[in-house]
């Protein structure tokens, strides 16, 4: 299968364990290598005051925020998933209904992860790895306009990012 740019795949089952956005492929002294970025559903972890406050409801093991909270039971403390500028929203109710379990986002805070086109078949394969939806066109835009504004992605990878993102654009929805 070939990987393009806004694939959303659902590697839960995966060692990983997150869904993950494809951004491209790109190749490697002759080795095929897919570039993704995670979704997270901590949405709040690029807000700096309402990291604060939870930090200080972890730090006081306030209750009510652990039941409401339950994946940061384990945490001392949130950091910081970058800055808002570099957050791509997905609102769950809009276009990933089918696909995402809670409001999600993606943040390009660094170049994007890789992983060997065959091993990712293989765990596609194994059903560790399932196929859910595409980005839709507004998310896939603004992702792209972060990506190539970004000071945190290196020019190579922007560039074969573009080349994929050049690919699937007039097939946007």
């Amino acid at each position: 299968m070939d990987y393009d740019f806004g694939d959303i795949l659902d590697a839960r089952n995966a060692p990983d364990g997150h869904f993950i956005v494809v951004v491209g492929e790109a190749t490697k002294q002759g080795q095929t290598e897919v570039m993704y970025y995670i979704i997270t559903s901590r949405v709040y972890a690029v807000f700096k005051d309402i990291l604060a406050f939870f930090n200080d409801c972890l730090s006081r093991g306030d209750k009510d925020f652990l039941k409401h909270f339950s994946k940061e039971k384990a945490k001392t403390a949130i950091s910081a998933h970058g800055l808002l500028s570099q957050a791509v929203f997905l609102d769950k109710q809009t276009n990933y209904d089918t696909c995402l379990d809670v409001e999600s986002m993606i943040v390009v805070n660094s170049d994007p992860k890789l992983i060997d086109k065959t091993a990712l078949e293989s765990l596609r394969g194994d059903g560790k790895v399932i196929y859910r939806n595409k980005l839709a066109k507004i998310d896939a835009l603004n992702l792209i306009q972060i990506i190539k504004h970004s000071n945190e992605v290196s020019p190579d990878r922007k560039n074969k990012m573009s080349a994929s993102f050049n690919k699937i654009k007039s097939t946007l929805r």
